[in-house]
């Protein structure tokens, strides 16, 4: 069985700052790092029979010689667009393509459903168990809400991993130190699909929460939050059910709505 994995090295979330004064990401602050669930896409193909390792993002070279690492000569490359990846990956012909599920900041990842859409390949998002069963993969993925799922997937296909679904196996300082003189070649890139930043906005500020004391009666503390002292205008409406229905309508009435 051909098994290739895809490991995406993306931006450290802790990295990124924003320039207060333009507003612009200070790309000169941030960091790579490997997206979840990588190396786990790495370890699972080595177990099942891995044939190649395709990397992307930032720097994905380094991350490519760890891997190379792992694997102990399993030929990589880095895809510098999802379109060299995907035409990589159909000439491979594998049989299984394991890729992670979470982004840099833990986020789900479209590289996934992406991949298996520009493959025409059945895909799964989610794993968090899989097994391989003659021409078929099966698997349990995570779905909304904390429910789980079970799946049956006809082989060749597309399947994300959550990390955490093995442990991948650490390389000894021989194989680090041979790796960092391993030539990582570049496929040809094909940027049809190339992302674009579109810009960065901060988030919207908290709203000021009203500083309101617990000990205070209903009344007292809904006057305080509408402001009892302040426009002609507001009017905290106190008694039964009927009595402040009525002191509703009359109000209204008051001020023309019929």
């Amino acid at each position: 069985m051909r098994v290739v994995a895809v490991v995406e090295q993306g931006w450290d979330p802790t990295s990124i700052e924003v320039d207060p004064a333009s507003g612009a990401i200070d790309w000169a602050r941030a960091a790579a790092a490997s997206v979840p669930g990588s190396l786990e896409a790495v370890e699972l193909a080595l177990r099942l029979g891995a044939t190649a390792v395709y990397g992307l993002g930032p720097d994905a070279a380094a991350l490519l010689r760890r891997c190379w690492a792992m694997a102990g000569g399993v030929p990589v490359a880095v895809a510098p667009d999802l379109g060299a990846l995907a035409a990589a990956l159909a000439e491979d012909s594998a049989d299984l393509v394991l890729v992670p599920h979470r982004s840099g900041d833990g986020s789900v990842s479209p590289l996934g459903p992406l991949l298996a859409g520009l493959l025409d390949l059945p895909q799964a998002t989610g794993a968090e168990r899989l097994k391989t069963a003659g021409a078929e993969v099966r698997l349990r993925c995570r779905l909304d809400g904390g429910w789980r799922e079970e799946l049956a997937l006809p082989m060749p296909a597309v399947v994300a991993l959550e990390p955490g679904l093995v442990r991948p196996r650490r390389p000894g300082p021989a194989a680090l130190v041979a790796a960092q003189g391993v030539e990582v070649p570049v496929l040809p890139a094909m940027p049809t699909l190339r992302p674009v930043l579109l810009g960065h906005r901060p988030p919207r500020p908290v709203p000021p929460r009203a500083q309101l004391g617990q000990a205070l009666e209903v009344d007292s503390r809904l006057e305080a939050l509408l402001g009892g002292r302040g426009p002609a205008n507001r009017e905290v409406a106190r008694g039964s059910a009927e009595e402040v229905a009525g002191r509703v309508l009359d109000f209204l009435a008051e001020r023309g709505y019929r």
